[in-house]
């Protein structure tokens, strides 16, 4: 199972933007005042598919347009090419796709808050984000999470695991620090 939450909440006004739109494709966008929305993720809200109807798409590639995000920007070419195609042949196509297509590694969570964050620098100076995957199978190693601070110039993370194993080697220098899960 994977949790994720984000903080503080984003304006209401960002989930009408294009990063808006596509953050919805990872993440529940929940309306928790007037003015601001809470951005969660849970297993059961796992989708980077991008499907859409036509007018759909019309008003997703609209939006892309409007925006002067470095994320928009990059996508735009691929959005009126990719997308197009797919809808018209009523495809699926999913974000790695899309990002593929235009030439990126991929499009994560954190990419898209950033997008927001370079966007509306004066409303959004900075996001936190926390996740946390954990296994039925009660193994040390099997558990994972992290967090992320999001500002407009950039995104810094830290894994679970990498801190553990950062500390397993300042402790004990010449263990492996991967032989105990290979048992």
């Amino acid at each position: 199972m994977a949790t994720v939450t984000t903080y503080p909440p984003l304006p209401a006004h960002v989930a009408d933007t294009f990063e808006g739109m596509l953050l919805s494709r990872f993440a529940r966008l929940e309306r928790i005042s007037g003015d601001r929305i809470r951005v969660t993720s849970d297993e059961d809200y796992d989708s980077n598919d991008i499907t859409m109807q036509q007018d759909e798409y019309d008003q997703f590639f609209a939006k892309a347009l409007e925006s002067t995000s470095d994320l928009a920007t990059d996508l735009v070419g691929g959005l009126e090419h990719f997308l197009s195609y797919r809808v018209a042949n009523d495809q699926e196509t999913t974000i790695d796709e899309l990002a593929e297509a235009v030439g990126r590694r991929g499009i994560q969570l954190e990419d898209v808050i950033h997008a927001l964050c370079q966007r509306f620098p004066a409303e959004i100076p900075y996001i936190e984000v926390q996740w946390a995957s954990t296994d039925k199978r009660m193994v040390h190693g099997n558990f994972c999470g992290g967090a992320a601070v999001i500002t407009p110039e950039g995104v810094q993370t830290m894994s679970t695991r990498a801190w553990l194993e950062e500390k397993r080697t300042e402790l004990a220098p010449g263990l492996d620090s991967e032989a105990a899960f290979r048992a």
